[in-house]
């Protein structure tokens, strides 16, 4: 030990022999080249610092004197939870409670006069509707620009919570905080009909409102020759039984069919996804909701439906001439005829991408017995050349009479098909890797060798 001792004392003196060695000078440099960062503006360093999560940013108070109150004045407040949605257990319940503490803590702490955005995103328990109010006194009293509300994986709060009708009935000085409003995302939590004609009439900046899980509305009118809206987004609203939609600044939707959707005045709307599962009268509505020519001017067209009663006549669909991208999501209960499906195809003459997403909980036995090759082309289906169709994909493939029916349709008809992608995926099949390692093996053998030169079969 002593020999250690002398040994580090010798170095000690060799080190202090050295004359151009300078260590204080070095360690001064050495503290102000990786302190640079400290020497930019408060405006910069708080800019940075709401590109951090909130605690990120709030951990850097520890730095020095000079960051204890930056992250105080960060003009985004984004509240995730770090844990996955659960059933009501005493684990969950302490990571709730902890978890509403903290944003009740940060909200008290918080400086900054204004807020960009001020998210909340995590379950909660019914006891923390008081904090709920809080957080929408907080936000709106900040003046801020884009709030959401994202209370998922919790029914019991969704279905009874309600937004506060206190802030429906401000006036005066408190009723100029919503006129800051761009951005409104409520998901799971209960809107009214009158809670949307509050925010449309005294949020003239909203731009985008998103609605999500309420019980509560039944016949919106998202209607006004001066809203600023250009996307509405509302979904999962069951008790919904009409909805009207008509502004001149549209460029999105996202909406259901129920008993009566209108859609007018909507010249700048260039994407739409319609929602009409659970019913087996969707083209019957979906041409109705679409007609008049109100959306003639669409690009991009996404539909989710469910079976549709089995038909032999062709489906009559309104012209879509600016369509360039088609995609439908469609829920089987069986083996039906997938060509009526086509009836958009042949409804949009410029379509260029049909993306084709079939979904199916189960399989017939006497429908998993697939011949290893089909021939083409087919005689007495519908025929409707298309002329500048050249992407089809086809997700949910197995190789089922009726899959292979449609394809057969689409290479017969789409004279200048490029691209033939079969993606087995997609399906809720118990045994679902099994099956798409089958789907794979059956696209190949009833594909392979059948297509036309200048299609290329892309096996995902």
């Amino acid at each position: 030990m002593f020999l250690y001792k002398d040994s580090i004392l010798m170095d000690r003196k060799r080190f202090r022999k050295v004359s151009n060695f300078q260590p204080r000078k070095c360690a001064k440099r050495y503290i102000e080249a990786n302190d640079r960062i400290s020497q930019l503006p408060d405006d910069i360093l708080v800019c940075i610092l709401s590109l951090l999560p909130v605690k990120d940013s709030a951990r850097t108070s520890v730095l020095s004197s000079r960051w204890i109150n930056l992250w105080k004045h960060t003009p985004s407040l984004n509240f995730i939870a770090p844990f996955k949605p659960c059933s009501s257990s005493p684990v969950c319940d302490i990571e709730k409670y902890n978890f509403v503490k903290w944003v009740n803590c940060v909200i008290r702490s918080h400086k900054a006069l204004t807020l960009k955005e001020f998210v909340i995103r995590f379950p909660v328990n019914r006891k923390d509707r008081h904090a709920i109010i809080r957080w929408h006194e907080f936000a709106f009293s900040r003046r801020v620009e884009k709030l959401e509300f994202d209370l998922y994986g919790c029914r019991d709060v969704s279905y009874n919570f309600c937004f506060p009708e206190k802030f429906l009935t401000l006036k005066g000085p408190l009723s100029d905080n919503f006129k800051s409003v761009k951005v409104l995302s409520f998901k799971f939590l209960n809107v009214t009909d009158e809670d949307i004609d509050f925010f449309l009439r005294n949020c003239p900046l909203l731009e985008q409102l998103i609605v999500r899980g309420s019980e509560k509305i039944s016949n919106p009118e998202i209607c006004g020759s001066s809203l600023m809206l250009k996307h509405l987004n509302m979904h999962n609203c069951y008790n919904m039984k009409s909805l009207e939609i008509s502004g001149p600044r549209f460029t999105s939707l996202v909406v259901p069919i129920r008993e009566r959707l209108l859609i007018k005045n909507v010249p700048m709307l260039v994407e739409m996804f319609l929602n009409c599962a659970g019913d087996d009268t969707n083209f019957r509505k979906l041409s109705s909701a679409l007609s008049g020519g109100c959306v003639s001017q669409l690009k991009i067209l996404r539909l989710r439906m469910a079976a549709l009663r089995e038909t032999s006549k062709p489906c009559i669909f309104p012209q879509l001439p600016k369509l360039k991208k088609l995609e439908i999501e469609y829920w089987a209960r069986g083996v039906e005829n997938l060509i009526n499906m086509t009836a958009v195809v042949r409804a949009s003459p410029y379509l260029e991408e049909f993306v084709f997403k079939f979904k199916w909980d189960d399989l017939r036995s006497r429908d998993r017995l697939v011949k290893d090759v089909i021939s083409f082309p087919v005689k007495d289906e519908i025929s409707f050349p298309h002329n500048h169709l050249k992407v089809f994909k086809f997700c949910g493939y197995y190789g089922r009479t009726n899959e292979v029916e449609l394809v057969r349709y689409i290479v017969d008809n789409f004279v200048v098909l490029e691209k033939l992608i079969i993606d087995p995926s997609g399906s809720n099949f118990e045994h679902k890797l099994n099956m798409e390692r089958k789907a794979r093996k059956n696209a190949k053998q009833q594909l392979a060798g059948q297509l036309p030169n200048h299609i290329e079969l892309i096996v995902l």
